[in-house]
Protein backbone atom coordinates (compact mmCIF):
# COMPACT_ATOMS: atom_id res chain seq x y z
CA UNK A 1 0.00 0.00 0.00
CA UNK A 2 1.26 3.46 -0.92
CA UNK A 3 2.04 6.05 1.19
CA UNK A 4 -0.95 8.40 0.17
CA UNK A 5 -3.22 5.18 1.01
CA UNK A 6 -1.58 5.35 4.42
CA UNK A 7 -2.34 8.72 5.19
CA UNK A 8 -6.19 8.58 3.34
CA UNK A 9 -7.12 5.62 6.05
CA UNK A 10 -5.60 7.59 8.92
CA UNK A 11 -7.91 11.11 9.96
CA UNK A 12 -5.55 11.22 13.28
CA UNK A 13 -2.46 11.30 11.43
CA UNK A 14 -3.76 14.36 8.92
CA UNK A 15 -4.72 16.43 12.47
CA UNK A 16 -1.47 15.45 13.64
CA UNK A 17 0.54 17.06 10.44
CA UNK A 18 -1.78 19.82 10.92
CA UNK A 19 -1.02 20.59 14.53
CA UNK A 20 3.18 20.43 13.71
CA UNK A 21 2.47 22.67 10.65
CA UNK A 22 0.91 24.87 13.30
CA UNK A 23 3.62 24.53 15.81
CA UNK A 24 7.15 24.25 14.08
CA UNK A 25 7.92 26.07 10.68
CA UNK A 26 8.29 23.88 7.59
CA UNK A 27 10.09 24.58 4.52
CA UNK A 28 7.88 25.64 1.47
CA UNK A 29 8.91 22.55 -0.56
CA UNK A 30 7.94 20.22 2.16
CA UNK A 31 4.82 22.07 2.73
CA UNK A 32 3.65 21.68 -1.01
CA UNK A 33 4.18 17.86 -0.56
CA UNK A 34 2.26 17.52 3.06
CA UNK A 35 -1.09 19.83 1.01
CA UNK A 36 -0.82 17.62 -1.43
CA UNK A 37 -0.59 14.85 1.01
CA UNK A 38 -3.82 16.00 2.58
CA UNK A 39 -5.84 16.83 -0.08
CA UNK A 40 -5.93 12.74 -1.06
CA UNK A 41 -8.34 12.46 1.26
CA UNK A 42 -11.47 11.26 0.20
CA UNK A 43 -14.74 10.54 1.73
CA UNK A 44 -15.30 7.01 2.75
CA UNK A 45 -18.59 5.47 1.61
CA UNK A 46 -20.23 1.69 1.66
CA UNK A 47 -19.92 -0.66 -1.15
CA UNK A 48 -16.92 -0.81 -3.45
CA UNK A 49 -16.76 3.30 -3.72
CA UNK A 50 -13.56 5.29 -1.96
CA UNK A 51 -11.00 4.10 -3.89
CA UNK A 52 -10.41 0.71 -2.92
CA UNK A 53 -8.08 -1.29 -4.49
CA UNK A 54 -11.16 -4.37 -5.36
CA UNK A 55 -12.45 -1.34 -7.42
CA UNK A 56 -15.42 0.98 -6.78
CA UNK A 57 -16.37 4.57 -7.83
CA UNK A 58 -13.82 6.80 -9.33
CA UNK A 59 -12.27 9.02 -7.22
CA UNK A 60 -11.61 12.64 -7.42
CA UNK A 61 -8.43 13.87 -9.28
CA UNK A 62 -5.39 13.90 -7.01
CA UNK A 63 -2.35 16.60 -6.31
CA UNK A 64 -0.12 14.31 -8.43
CA UNK A 65 -2.42 14.10 -11.56
CA UNK A 66 -4.19 10.50 -11.11
CA UNK A 67 -7.03 9.44 -9.95
CA UNK A 68 -7.74 8.30 -5.84
CA UNK A 69 -8.75 4.85 -7.08
CA UNK A 70 -6.46 2.51 -5.89
CA UNK A 71 -3.64 2.39 -8.14
CA UNK A 72 -4.38 5.28 -10.15
CA UNK A 73 -3.45 8.25 -8.18
CA UNK A 74 0.47 8.78 -7.03
CA UNK A 75 2.48 8.85 -10.42
CA UNK A 76 -0.80 8.19 -12.19
CA UNK A 77 -0.46 4.21 -12.07
CA UNK A 78 -2.76 2.33 -14.48
CA UNK A 79 -5.90 4.47 -14.16
CA UNK A 80 -7.49 5.23 -16.75
CA UNK A 81 -8.34 8.58 -18.33
CA UNK A 82 -6.77 11.52 -18.21
CA UNK A 83 -4.54 10.73 -15.01
CA UNK A 84 -2.34 7.98 -17.22
CA UNK A 85 0.56 10.52 -17.03
CA UNK A 86 3.62 10.80 -14.54
CA UNK A 87 1.71 13.43 -12.30
CA UNK A 88 3.09 15.50 -9.83
CA UNK A 89 5.21 18.53 -9.32
CA UNK A 90 8.75 19.06 -10.96
CA UNK A 91 11.31 21.11 -9.17
CA UNK A 92 14.28 23.08 -9.52
CA UNK A 93 16.63 24.39 -7.26
CA UNK A 94 17.86 27.71 -7.17
CA UNK A 95 21.29 26.92 -8.81
CA UNK A 96 19.18 26.18 -11.99
CA UNK A 97 20.65 22.21 -12.18
CA UNK A 98 17.29 20.77 -11.89
CA UNK A 99 16.45 17.57 -10.19
CA UNK A 100 16.38 14.12 -11.27
CA UNK A 101 13.06 11.42 -10.30
CA UNK A 102 14.30 8.15 -9.16
CA UNK A 103 12.04 5.45 -10.43
CA UNK A 104 10.05 3.90 -8.19
CA UNK A 105 10.17 7.18 -6.24
CA UNK A 106 8.28 10.69 -6.65
CA UNK A 107 10.38 12.45 -4.30
CA UNK A 108 12.77 14.54 -6.52
CA UNK A 109 16.76 14.33 -5.86
CA UNK A 110 19.29 16.66 -5.60
CA UNK A 111 21.69 14.62 -8.01
CA UNK A 112 22.36 15.92 -11.63
CA UNK A 113 22.01 14.23 -15.05
CA UNK A 114 25.42 14.16 -16.52
CA UNK A 115 26.68 13.57 -19.72
CA UNK A 116 26.15 10.49 -21.33
CA UNK A 117 29.71 8.35 -21.80
CA UNK A 118 31.45 7.41 -24.43
CA UNK A 119 31.96 3.68 -25.28
CA UNK A 120 35.75 4.12 -26.48
CA UNK A 121 37.60 7.22 -26.96
CA UNK A 122 39.08 8.37 -30.23
CA UNK A 123 42.47 8.34 -31.46
CA UNK A 124 43.66 11.52 -31.28
CA UNK A 125 44.67 13.36 -34.48
CA UNK A 126 48.41 12.32 -34.18
CA UNK A 127 48.72 9.30 -32.32
CA UNK A 128 49.93 6.18 -34.08
CA UNK A 129 46.76 4.25 -34.04
CA UNK A 130 45.22 7.27 -35.89
CA UNK A 131 47.40 6.96 -38.38
CA UNK A 132 46.76 2.95 -38.55
CA UNK A 133 43.11 3.71 -38.19
CA UNK A 134 43.12 6.19 -41.21
CA UNK A 135 44.86 3.86 -43.64
CA UNK A 136 42.47 0.92 -42.70
CA UNK A 137 39.50 3.46 -43.44
CA UNK A 138 41.10 4.50 -47.10
CA UNK A 139 42.43 1.34 -48.34
CA UNK A 140 38.64 0.26 -47.06
CA UNK A 141 37.01 2.27 -49.55
CA UNK A 142 39.51 1.29 -52.54
CA UNK A 143 37.74 -0.09 -55.76
CA UNK A 144 38.52 0.23 -59.30
CA UNK A 145 36.80 3.76 -60.23
CA UNK A 146 38.74 5.56 -57.20
CA UNK A 147 41.83 4.39 -57.29
CA UNK A 148 43.54 7.68 -58.47
CA UNK A 149 41.75 9.37 -55.15
CA UNK A 150 42.71 6.56 -52.73
CA UNK A 151 46.40 6.82 -53.58
CA UNK A 152 46.25 10.86 -53.37
CA UNK A 153 44.57 10.47 -49.86
CA UNK A 154 47.03 7.80 -48.70
CA UNK A 155 50.02 9.51 -49.57
CA UNK A 156 49.13 12.77 -47.93
CA UNK A 157 49.48 10.42 -44.81
CA UNK A 158 52.59 10.43 -43.07
CA UNK A 159 53.58 6.67 -43.66
CA UNK A 160 56.93 6.84 -42.67
CA UNK A 161 56.92 7.34 -39.15
CA UNK A 162 60.06 5.28 -37.41
CA UNK A 163 58.19 3.88 -34.89
CA UNK A 164 55.21 3.28 -37.12
CA UNK A 165 56.45 1.85 -40.34
CA UNK A 166 56.00 -2.03 -39.07
CA UNK A 167 52.44 -1.36 -38.37
CA UNK A 168 52.14 0.47 -41.92
CA UNK A 169 53.58 -1.81 -43.60
CA UNK A 170 50.97 -4.95 -41.70
CA UNK A 171 47.83 -2.72 -42.54
CA UNK A 172 48.78 -2.66 -46.15
CA UNK A 173 49.97 -6.00 -46.44
CA UNK A 174 46.53 -7.56 -44.83
CA UNK A 175 44.52 -5.17 -46.95
CA UNK A 176 45.62 -6.55 -50.10
CA UNK A 177 45.34 -9.74 -48.79
CA UNK A 178 41.69 -9.36 -48.58
CA UNK A 179 41.29 -7.12 -51.19
CA UNK A 180 42.86 -10.18 -53.73
CA UNK A 181 40.12 -9.56 -56.52
CA UNK A 182 41.54 -6.05 -57.02
CA UNK A 183 45.28 -7.01 -56.21
CA UNK A 184 46.50 -5.17 -59.59
CA UNK A 185 45.36 -1.54 -57.89
CA UNK A 186 46.86 -2.45 -54.71
CA UNK A 187 49.98 -3.11 -56.40
CA UNK A 188 49.60 -0.22 -58.18
CA UNK A 189 49.24 1.92 -54.81
CA UNK A 190 52.22 0.04 -53.15
CA UNK A 191 54.58 1.26 -56.34
CA UNK A 192 53.25 5.07 -55.88
CA UNK A 193 53.95 4.62 -52.01
CA UNK A 194 57.72 3.32 -52.90
CA UNK A 195 58.38 6.43 -54.61
CA UNK A 196 56.67 8.70 -51.94
CA UNK A 197 57.92 6.50 -49.09
CA UNK A 198 60.45 4.46 -50.05
CA UNK A 199 61.24 3.21 -46.25
CA UNK A 200 58.11 1.32 -46.34
CA UNK A 201 58.88 -0.99 -49.22
CA UNK A 202 61.83 -2.80 -47.63
CA UNK A 203 59.16 -3.82 -44.69
CA UNK A 204 56.20 -4.85 -47.16
CA UNK A 205 58.67 -6.91 -48.72
CA UNK A 206 59.18 -8.77 -45.37
CA UNK A 207 55.87 -9.41 -44.56
CA UNK A 208 55.09 -10.82 -48.09
CA UNK A 209 58.13 -13.05 -48.34
CA UNK A 210 57.74 -14.27 -44.77
CA UNK A 211 54.25 -15.48 -45.63
CA UNK A 212 55.77 -18.46 -47.54
CA UNK A 213 58.43 -19.60 -44.91
CA UNK A 214 56.50 -18.76 -42.09
CA UNK A 215 52.38 -18.79 -43.00
CA UNK A 216 50.33 -17.10 -40.48
CA UNK A 217 48.73 -19.20 -37.94
CA UNK A 218 45.29 -17.68 -37.03
CA UNK A 219 43.66 -18.37 -33.49
CA UNK A 220 39.96 -17.89 -32.40
CA UNK A 221 38.05 -14.61 -33.51
CA UNK A 222 34.88 -13.10 -34.84
CA UNK A 223 36.51 -14.06 -38.24
CA UNK A 224 36.40 -17.63 -37.44
CA UNK A 225 32.59 -17.44 -37.34
CA UNK A 226 32.60 -17.52 -41.43
CA UNK A 227 35.85 -19.67 -41.85
CA UNK A 228 37.98 -21.60 -39.48
CA UNK A 229 41.74 -20.87 -38.93
CA UNK A 230 42.79 -23.57 -40.98
CA UNK A 231 40.94 -21.92 -43.98
CA UNK A 232 42.08 -18.13 -43.10
CA UNK A 233 45.76 -19.65 -43.04
CA UNK A 234 45.38 -21.64 -46.24
CA UNK A 235 43.73 -18.16 -48.13
CA UNK A 236 46.08 -15.66 -46.61
CA UNK A 237 48.70 -18.37 -48.31
CA UNK A 238 46.80 -18.68 -51.84
CA UNK A 239 46.19 -14.14 -51.56
CA UNK A 240 49.71 -14.14 -50.62
CA UNK A 241 51.19 -16.10 -54.11
CA UNK A 242 49.15 -13.80 -55.99
CA UNK A 243 50.29 -10.64 -54.39
CA UNK A 244 53.57 -11.91 -55.55
CA UNK A 245 52.63 -13.19 -59.21
CA UNK A 246 51.43 -9.21 -59.70
CA UNK A 247 54.98 -7.85 -58.28
CA UNK A 248 56.65 -10.46 -60.71
CA UNK A 249 54.47 -9.15 -63.69
CA UNK A 250 54.70 -5.59 -62.88
CA UNK A 251 58.84 -5.74 -62.68
CA UNK A 252 58.80 -5.85 -59.01
CA UNK A 253 60.44 -9.04 -58.31
CA UNK A 254 63.23 -10.94 -60.74
CA UNK A 255 63.78 -14.04 -62.43
CA UNK A 256 65.68 -14.94 -59.74
CA UNK A 257 63.22 -14.71 -57.10
CA UNK A 258 60.63 -16.63 -58.53
CA UNK A 259 62.25 -19.40 -59.39
CA UNK A 260 63.63 -20.04 -55.87
CA UNK A 261 59.90 -19.58 -55.04
CA UNK A 262 58.61 -21.95 -56.78
CA UNK A 263 61.45 -24.34 -55.55
CA UNK A 264 60.80 -23.97 -52.23
CA UNK A 265 56.88 -24.97 -53.09
CA UNK A 266 58.24 -27.83 -54.97
CA UNK A 267 60.63 -29.34 -52.33
CA UNK A 268 57.51 -29.27 -50.22
CA UNK A 269 54.72 -31.35 -51.80
CA UNK A 270 53.73 -35.11 -51.18
CA UNK A 271 51.18 -37.06 -51.59
CA UNK A 272 50.90 -38.51 -48.02
CA UNK A 273 48.84 -35.70 -46.81
CA UNK A 274 46.31 -33.20 -47.62
CA UNK A 275 48.73 -30.59 -45.91
CA UNK A 276 51.40 -31.44 -48.12
CA UNK A 277 49.60 -31.07 -51.20
CA UNK A 278 48.23 -27.57 -50.41
CA UNK A 279 51.31 -26.67 -52.15
CA UNK A 280 49.90 -28.04 -55.34
CA UNK A 281 47.09 -25.59 -54.67
CA UNK A 282 49.17 -22.86 -54.53
CA UNK A 283 51.33 -23.19 -57.55
CA UNK A 284 48.29 -23.97 -59.43
CA UNK A 285 47.08 -20.49 -58.30
CA UNK A 286 50.16 -18.67 -58.78
CA UNK A 287 51.24 -19.89 -62.41
CA UNK A 288 48.38 -18.81 -64.18
CA UNK A 289 48.11 -14.43 -64.25
CA UNK A 290 52.21 -14.62 -64.93
CA UNK A 291 52.11 -17.93 -67.53
CA UNK A 292 52.71 -15.87 -70.01
CA UNK A 293 55.33 -13.72 -69.31
CA UNK A 294 57.30 -16.81 -67.72
CA UNK A 295 57.21 -18.35 -71.42
CA UNK A 296 58.26 -15.51 -72.88
CA UNK A 297 61.52 -15.09 -69.81
CA UNK A 298 61.79 -18.85 -71.28
CA UNK A 299 62.07 -18.19 -74.69
CA UNK A 300 64.26 -15.11 -74.71
CA UNK A 301 67.97 -14.93 -76.25
CA UNK A 302 69.31 -12.45 -73.16
CA UNK A 303 69.21 -14.59 -69.79
CA UNK A 304 66.49 -17.29 -70.32
CA UNK A 305 64.91 -18.14 -67.33
CA UNK A 306 65.49 -21.14 -66.08
CA UNK A 307 62.22 -22.58 -65.03
CA UNK A 308 62.00 -25.89 -66.55
CA UNK A 309 62.88 -28.83 -63.72
CA UNK A 310 59.99 -26.75 -62.11
CA UNK A 311 57.56 -28.17 -64.80
CA UNK A 312 59.11 -31.12 -64.88
CA UNK A 313 58.27 -31.46 -61.72
CA UNK A 314 54.82 -30.83 -62.10
CA UNK A 315 54.54 -32.72 -65.00
CA UNK A 316 55.23 -35.88 -63.06
CA UNK A 317 52.97 -35.15 -60.34
CA UNK A 318 50.55 -34.66 -63.28
CA UNK A 319 50.95 -38.44 -64.07
CA UNK A 320 51.49 -39.75 -60.12
CA UNK A 321 47.70 -41.57 -59.18
CA UNK A 322 48.81 -40.98 -55.49
CA UNK A 323 47.76 -37.47 -55.43
CA UNK A 324 43.60 -37.39 -55.72
CA UNK A 325 41.96 -36.24 -58.71
CA UNK A 326 41.14 -33.17 -57.41
CA UNK A 327 44.32 -32.00 -56.92
CA UNK A 328 45.88 -33.48 -59.70
CA UNK A 329 44.00 -32.57 -62.26
CA UNK A 330 44.46 -28.55 -62.12
CA UNK A 331 47.99 -29.36 -62.43
CA UNK A 332 47.39 -31.35 -65.78
CA UNK A 333 45.81 -27.93 -66.49
CA UNK A 334 49.12 -26.21 -66.23
CA UNK A 335 51.06 -28.09 -67.63
CA UNK A 336 49.10 -28.65 -71.04
CA UNK A 337 48.73 -24.45 -70.85
CA UNK A 338 52.43 -24.04 -70.68
CA UNK A 339 53.41 -26.45 -73.34
CA UNK A 340 50.61 -25.14 -75.44
CA UNK A 341 52.57 -21.56 -75.10
CA UNK A 342 56.02 -22.77 -75.74
CA UNK A 343 54.63 -24.01 -79.21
Amino acid sequence: MSVTNIIRYSPELIQKLDQEEKDYPIDPMVLAILNGIKKTKVEMGPGRSGGSQHGGARGPRTYYGGHSSGHGGGRGGPGRGPGRHRGGPRYENPDGNGFQRVRGNSRPTSKPIGPRKKLYEEPSAFTDDRLISDIRTVLGKLSSENSGTITSQLLKLKLDKEDCIPLVAEVLHESAINGIFIVDYFVGIFLNIGKAYPKVIPELNRRILRQISQPNMFEESEDTLTETCKQKSDRWQISNALLMAELYKRGVYSDDLLVKVCRLYIDRISSETPEKQFPLKIIVEFFPPILEKVVQRMTAKDKPLQIQDVFAKLEAISQDKSYPGPVRFPVMTLIKDWKNRLC
